[in-house]
Order: structure tokens, then sequence, then C-alpha cells
């Protein structure tokens, strides 16, 4: 970012603001991942998981994208998932029932109600959620460091357990909400980044210092600078990457026709960082699955959640399938959930305006169509690789297994940052238009 657009955000007041409050949501953000829920022994329990999170895949995982929230045992504990995992399944019923397809297609007073209708869904989501990761960290305790945190507890504890940890994740909504509305940027992806860029220091450090241990602990860390630089370069490109669609505008002067040229930007990653997000929050459910059922007393039971936990582990070949596929799949379906070629082709045509060579109409809406699907496979294909190249080193040169953990971590804060300073920047080219 240059100088002259650093004091220009900071002469804009709007900007100003926007940035502040996310500042000020990352601050409460942060004092919130530290509440811890209202239990007994609270600090042995905090030493325990502590010290199990640095070998469980799978915690690990919710710990680094809760802000470490599991390590705390604080109130945010379930973060965002019952939200993003809500939002998932409105989205696809959204294509499926002809209520809310309707909806969709109101414009912004149909997507206030369908966002109302996340809202609400979100709130089952997170009991069940919530019941189910105080049960899987209990029998964590139990089986691995005989600390039942839960001895003797009654009904009352547990609704006021339940009820914290509920009432923590709708917070963290509300949050995301207001990022989106008075802040910068999509407000889940900014919230997730906070919580990352809270632990991935210290991850990164870790593997860097388990990789260059041995005979090839050089060449190892060498390799994984490189990666670094390659992985945060390709994935400026692919975000800021777009094809521009000329537009023409047709105005009537007082005796000639005079056209104005223009053109309709479709980015190369329309959807963003989100289709990672959706992926590894539809992915942590069958290994979630799977820790609550191991200690069950039907035989098969106990084999499908050795399966589950085995195939769902993030360095499994199956998981880091699925993980590619889901990638692809959210990429394509989020793309048309916020761009719409049907609405910006009657938007055109309303202003007079029409693409060289094109017919207004559904011809027009077939074009930008063609080329959307055709950009949003290209990119879905490069967001998924360049996410999968991780898992393929460190299976290839037997690095440490949280690499995986760390590369997804890297490209979801390169493209939140990116993606945030183009938003940046559109809005300093608005405010300088609005001056004229």
């Amino acid at each position: 970012m240059k100088i002259v657009e650093i004091r220009q955000i900071f002469a804009n007041k709007d900007l100003r603001n926007r940035i502040g409050f996310i500042f000020f949501v990352a601050v409460v953000y942060t004092f919130l991942a530290h509440v811890p829920i209202p239990i007994a022994e609270p600090v042995i329990l905090k030493d325990f998981l502590r010290n199990t999170l640095q070998g469980d895949n799978f915690l690990g995982l919710a710990n680094l994208f809760n802000g470490g929230a599991i390590s705390n045992f604080s109130i945010t504990i379930i973060g965002l998932s019952p939200y993003i995992t809500a939002s998932i399944i409105i989205q696809l019923l959204t294509q499926v029932l002809p209520n809310l397809q309707q909806l969709s297609e109101e414009g912004e007073r149909g997507q206030e109600k369908i966002n109302y209708y996340t809202r609400l869904f979100t709130l089952p989501v997170a009991i069940v959620q919530a019941i189910g990761t105080v049960f899987l960290i209990r029998q964590t305790a139990v089986s691995l460091g005989g600390l039942d945190f839960l001895a003797g507890a009654q009904l009352s504890n547990w609704v006021l357990i339940i009820s914290t940890i509920v009432a923590g994740s709708m917070i963290l909504m509300w949050l995301g909400e207001l990022i989106t509305e008075k802040g910068i940027g999509n407000g889940v992806s900014v919230l997730i980044f906070f919580s990352i860029v809270a632990g991935l220091p210290q991850l990164i450090a870790g593997n860097f210092t388990v990789s260059i241990t041995g005979d090839s602990g050089a060449f190892t860390g060498a390799l994984l600078i490189v990666t670094a630089i390659l992985t945060t370069a390709f994935v400026v490109l692919i975000t800021e990457a777009q094809r521009n669609i000329p537009i023409s505008y047709a105005k009537r002067a007082s005796v000639s026709q005079a056209t104005i040229n223009n053109y309709l930007p479709i980015r190369l990653l329309t959807s963003g960082v989100i289709p990672i997000i959706f992926a590894l929050a539809l992915l942590s459910l069958p290994a979630f699955l799977g820790r609550i059922l191991q200690e069950a007393s039907t035989d098969w039971v106990v084999s499908l959640a050795n399966w589950l936990q085995v195939h769902y582990d993030s360095n499994n070949w199956f998981y880091n399938f699925n993980y590619f596929i889901l990638i692809i799949g959210f990429s394509y379906f989020y793309t048309f959930i916020i761009f719409k070629p049907d609405q910006i082709a009657e938007n055109l045509q309303k202003q007079s305006g029409f693409v060289p060579g094109i017919r207004p109409g559904e011809e027009t809406v077939s074009y930008i169509k063609t080329r959307l699907k055709r950009l949003t496979i290209i990119g879905a294909l490069a967001l998924a690789a360049i996410s999968l190249l991780p898992y393929f080193l460190s299976v290839t040169f037997n690095i440490s297994q949280n690499l995986t953990l760390s590369g997804t971590s890297l490209v979801i804060i390169v493209a939140v940052v990116v993606e945030t300073y183009k938003q940046i920047e559109a809005k300093l080219i608005t405010a300088n238009y609005d001056r004229f």
C-alpha cells in the first residue's frame, strides 16, 4: 500500500471509522477467547488441554480457528462453526425449496430474510454442537488424563455450561455481521483471520523447528521458506486476477448519439476464501462425530468411529481428496450466490448498457454466465491446488504433519488481507469520485 493511500485512509472519516471498528472487534474477540466457562478447577483443565492439543490434529485445528478458545476452555469454544454450518445448509436449501429460492431473487429485502432464517437456525446447531464439544473434551480429559471436570455435575450445571457456550457463539455471529455492516470485508473471514493470526506464529515456529532437525534440516528449512513465499505470491495473484468484459453505454446527446465505454470486471476468485472456510467446517463434522462415538458399547459403532477418525484426519489422503472436491464445489456454488448474471444483465439494460456484439437480455445473461463459469473453474482449481500443496510437501519430504495446518492458515490470511486491501482501494476510489 502506497504512502499516499495510507494518508487518504486517515483523511477519510468513513474509512477511519470502519478500520477502527475492526480493531475494536478484534480486541473484544480476543477478550472473549479468554473468558472461561464456569466450571470447577478451570486452571487444571486449561493446562491439560494445552498439553493435549500439541498432538491432536482435530482439536488443534479447531483451536487455531477459534482463537485459542479450546485451550482456554472459553465461552467461544465452538466459535463461528454453528453459524457457518447453518449458512451452508440454508444456502443449499435455497436451491431446493421454492420459497427460499424466490426470496434469494428478491434482492436486498429477500437476502435480509434469508439472513434472519440463518440466525434462527444457528441457535439449535449451536446447542447441539456445544453439547457434543463438552462431551468430547470431557471424554478426552478422562481417557488421557483421568480428569473428569464434570464429576458430580447436576442438570443446572450442564444448562449453565451449554447456555454459556451457545451465548458465546451467538455473540461471535453478531460481531461477524457487525464487521460486514460497519467494517470492511466479510465478517466471518475477518474473525477467522484474527483467530489464525493469534496462533499462527507459534505454530509456524514449531513446525519450522521440528522440520529442520535431522540430516536434511537445511534443505527442509529452505523448502519451507520458499514454499511460504511462493504460496503468498500465488494467492495474491489469483485473488487479484480478473477478466474485464467490455460494456458500452449509449447516451443521447442533443443531436448525435454518443457512446461511453466501460467494463464489467469478473474476478478469477469471486468467492474469495469462503470455500476453504466452508470446506473445513464441513470436514470437521465426521471427525467430530467419530471422536464422540469412539466410547460406544456397540462394536459396529466403534468401528465406524475409528474409520471416521482415521479417514478424516487432516493428514489422511481421503480427507484431502474431499477437501479438494469441496473447495471446488463451494467455489462454484458460492460464486453464483453472490454474483448473479441475470440481475447484472437486467441492470445493464435499464442503464442503456450492452456488451458489444451481444444482444441485451437472455443473450447477455448467457454470455456473462459462460465467462463466469470458465473463470470460476480455473480459480477453484487454483485455490484447491494451493490449499493442498502443504499436504503434498509434508508427505513427499516427511515434514511436520502440522504443515498442512500452517499452509491452510497462510492461504486464508493472505486472501483476507488482499481482499480487504481491494475493498479499501475501492472505497478510496469511490470517495475521490464523489468529490467531483
